[in-house]
């Protein structure tokens, strides 16, 4: 059913969905300028979950059920047994009473605080009262609510009135990080509610972009033995990042590490764009890739499509598993790049030949052509890796499971370029000081004789032209070496900026640790690019022409207008 949208760029709520939560104190949902949002031109771009048959909500909510405190400093939620609470914000929580769940993880009371993203074009959190807990005594609860600001009264009621009851109580204070504001200043979107203290906003009920789990999921977590590969394949926009999500928080309900193997180079999950990696999970994840990057085990550069060299993009995923095999073992996700179309079934199909998993969960969309032309069963994988690995042989015994995408819709997601940017703002916006820029002279900056290093284009193709400082110049390079005995492999440590030259002297800037600067032999350039709003102090001059820029093109809603004249012949 087509839903109109009212002139904030929602779709119109319903009647019940516009029955908001009482609060202590109001805090409402800050606006959006729909003028300032950029929209996908094509569907496989969305990976925005709404309602469906398929998946299923949790709690049973009343205004009675749950209650929200503001005070000066933070926020404490109330919420009784089998109620949920929506979260559309970013803010860090700690469960002092009661068990609470949110993402398939299960939170314990403790000390421990953990941080929410919840925010604009991604699914809404939801955290929900399981199960009662009481392993914190009350007076501990009573100083930390306390130190919450609230005034006198207040206190007497969350103390009376929900302390000595079986209600979860949760505290949630403000997220007070540079990169978050980086991001704020430099991404034209509005991701967050602009409250003064909680960048946060509670609701008692659902709205249409709720996160939803499917209802095969739970039956999906029983595949969690520390030698156990599953693997997630699906075509663009089916929920593959949703899933991949749930079940790394229900792995680490039982196990204290998960490995994720990401084989997606234009949409990594927890690391810059341009590789594939393998990555080790320890920590819970409520958010999307800008706010859960990790350091890796092992990366590899490639370019973000992976159709653009497939052979490459194979022999990289081999040379990871030969890592991987190394590792100690652990319950492991591969998580499958979405391209279904074209090569895409003989290229997934490579992949799977190679990563060999126990198990194979391939999501499936109402929409055909979201879909591979054929299920990825073991049959039809056999028939065709070939195309890629002629000489390869492997006796597959995956067991294959098929469920069915609960993401299936339209609506606002931020592009697939726009996403990579706000990740590449988020990665070197971890450098920046409250200054929020990158010319301050706190930023970590290394100086590099560039006779030392070898630049190389994506294609992997040296670069000797004697206005080599000028190509680089304010660009985004990897940090690489060339693994030996490999062709053209190239372990990928992260990403810098060419911040200037100088007499041969390159200087750089870049979240990497100095010891890891010393393995770096190679700067790989055109992977990723760099961002405009990166490039200027002033907010309102984004679009402005800028020095240099790498070999790519820019999104059309990026580009400078164009003013060319062209006479009619």
């Amino acid at each position: 059913m087509k839903m109109e949208e009212d002139v904030k760029g929602y779709p119109s709520p319903s009647k019940n969905q516009k029955k908001k939560l009482k609060l202590s104190k109001n805090l409402s949902n800050s606006s959006f300028d729909s003028e300032n949002l950029y929209r996908s031109d094509s569907d496989d771009d969305l990976e925005r979950t709404v309602s469906s048959e398929n998946s299923q909500f949790f709690g049973n909510n009343s205004e009675n059920n749950l209650k929200y405190f503001q005070g000066n400093n933070c926020g404490v939620i109330a919420l009784s047994k089998n109620s949920s609470i929506y979260v559309f914000g970013a803010c860090r929580i700690q469960v002092l009473r009661g068990g609470v769940t949110a993402y398939g993880y299960n939170f314990h009371p403790g000390e421990k605080m953990y941080d929410i993203f919840s925010g604009r074009g991604t699914p809404r959190l939801f955290l929900t009262h399981t199960s009662y807990i009481d392993e914190i005594n009350d007076d501990r609860i009573k100083v930390i609510i306390k130190k919450c600001g609230f005034n006198r009264n207040l206190y007497k009621e969350i103390v009376n009135n929900y302390l000595i009851n079986e209600y979860a109580i949760i505290c949630c204070y403000p997220i007070d990080n540079n990169w978050l504001k980086y991001i704020k200043k430099c991404v034209n979107v509005v991701l967050f509610p602009n409250e003064s203290k909680l960048q946060v906003t509670f609701n008692s009920v659902p709205d249409e972009n709720v996160l939803k789990v499917g209802k095969d999921w739970n039956e999906l977590t029983n595949y969690q033995e520390n030698n156990q590969k599953v693997m997630i394949c699906g075509g663009q926009g089916v929920g593959k990042s949703t899933l991949l999500r749930y079940m790394i928080n229900t792995f680490l309900n039982h196990h204290e590490k998960v490995y994720v193997i990401d084989l997606d180079p234009g949409q990594s999950e927890f690391t810059m764009a341009g590789c594939i990696s393998i990555i080790c999970m320890e920590n819970p994840i409520f958010g999307p890739n800008y706010a859960t990057l990790n350091e890796t085990i092992r990366s590899i550069s490639h370019n973000i499509d992976v159709s653009f060299s497939p052979n490459h993009y194979i022999k990289s995923i081999q040379s990871l598993m030969k890592t991987y095999e190394t590792l100690e073992k652990f319950p492991t996700l591969i998580n499958m790049v979405g391209f279904q179309k074209g090569l895409g079934l003989e290229i997934t199909s490579s992949a799977i030949a190679v990563i060999n998993p126990n198990i194979l969960i391939e999501i499936r969309s109402e929409r055909p052509q979201k879909n591979y032309s054929r299920a990825l069963v073991k049959t039809m994988v056999n028939e065709q890796f070939s195309l890629f690995l002629p000489n390869f042989e492997v006796n597959l015994s995956y067991d294959y499971i098929s469920i069915t995408s609960v993401s299936d819709a339209t609506g606002f997601k931020p592009a697939g370029y726009l996403r990579r940017n706000i990740s590449t703002i988020s990665y070197f916006g971890r450098i920046v000081d409250e200054g929020l820029t990158l010319r301050s002279g706190s930023i970590p900056m290394f100086m590099i004789n560039l006779d030392e290093i070898t630049v190389i284009d994506k294609e992997y193709k040296s670069i000797n032209t004697l206005n080599k400082e000028d190509i680089i110049n304010f660009n985004i390079v990897g940090l690489c070496s060339k693994e030996e005995g490999e062709g053209n492999i190239f372990n990928c440590y992260g990403y810098g900026i060419v911040r200037c030259v100088i007499n041969n002297i390159l200087y750089l800037i870049t979240p990497v640790k100095y010891e890891i600067i010393q393995k770096v032999t190679h700067f790989i350039i055109g992977l990723v690019e760099l961002p405009n709003s990166m490039l200027d102090e002033n907010e309102k001059n984004y679009f402005k022409p800028v020095p240099y820029f790498a070999n790519g093109c820019l999104h059309k809603s990026l580009e400078k207008p164009r003013r060319n004249y062209l006479p009619r012949k």
